[in-house]
């Protein structure tokens, strides 16, 4: 009696066809794989590019390039005078002037991007001046003290909160209702971390030592500065490009930041002999507010 069953060639067929299912099933795998680790490093890459242009320019749209708060202008670095709060006075004591509360609804007279400390420059706005002009003092200390209300007339706050005063090197034109913005240096530049990394790094400056303090990073790995990783380019209101800006800002209208940065994820391009980085870029261009 002869039992059903498969012949050796019909197994051998069998397993045949299912080692090349099998191999277009995994060919799709791989690809898919591949595609969406390409799709994450390209993400990745994006967003690294976006922090550099999007923290950038935060600082440099209030800077005043007539008042001098360019202190140093190069096509791989920048320094410059960022503002770190503004306020109204509230009121004043001979050389100390006193700042709005920082408060939540119609009542905030201020804003507080850090702590305030001795060395910063505060610059009030000096009303009597038919242009605008603002009158820098040096910030000899800061103090805080409760109170339930700020200022006198019309500009009252109610309380209770904490007054910021600020004792400065001169006696100031000011009086309850001057508005002022302090500033602090800040440096920004390429720098080469611990792990062999090109970072956007930031310098700000220290009240106790009188310089900058050791860099932080900010956004990264970018390329090195031989590729060109970060790069700026200065402008005047015509769009002409300044070859020297670091000797005089008074022209400069606009900078533009480039920033470049390579995925981690090899690329093959049709016709490559091998694998590839995908490089990328992206660049702003701030527009100068306090130009005049």
């Amino acid at each position: 009696m002869r039992r059903p069953g498969f012949t050796l060639v019909e197994l051998l067929i069998a397993l045949a066809c299912a080692s090349v299912l099998f191999a277009v099933t995994a060919s799709i795998a791989l690809r898919q794989q591949r595609l969406f680790v390409e799709l994450a490093d390209n993400a990745a890459v994006t967003a690294r590019l976006r922090e550099v242009t999007a923290t950038l320019p935060i600082d440099l749209r209030a800077v005043s390039p007539t008042a001098g708060d360019i202190r140093d202008a190069r096509d791989t670095a920048l320094e410059v005078r960022a503002t770190i709060a503004s306020a109204v006075v509230c009121d004043t004591a001979g050389r100390s002037i006193i700042l709005g509360p920082a408060l939540p609804g119609a009542q905030t007279f201020a804003n507080y991007l850090t702590t305030l400390a001795p060395s910063d420059t505060a610059w009030l706005l000096d009303p009597a001046d038919t242009v605008e002009r603002w009158i820098p003092r040096k910030v000899t200390s800061v103090s805080f003290t409760p109170t339930s209300r700020c200022g006198r007339g019309t500009l009252v706050a109610a309380g209770p909160f904490s007054a910021t005063t600020l004792a400065l090197d001169t006696l100031a034109p000011a009086h309850p209702g001057t508005v002022l913005r302090v500033t602090r240096p800040i440096r920004y530049s390429l720098y080469r971390a611990s792990d062999g990394s090109w970072q956007l790094g930031a310098r700000d400056w220290n009240s106790s030592t009188l310089r900058l303090n050791g860099v932080q990073p900010v956004a990264g790995p970018l390329l090195s500065p031989s590729s060109r990783g970060l790069g700026f380019s200065y402008l005047d209101s015509s769009g002409r490009a300044l070859s020297s800006p670091g000797d005089s800002t008074a022209g400069l209208a606009l900078i533009r930041i480039v920033a470049r940065a390579q995925g981690a994820a090899p690329v093959r391009l049709l016709g490559a002999q091998s694998a590839l980085g995908r490089t990328d870029s992206l660049d702003a261009a701030v527009f100068l507010h306090n130009r005049r």
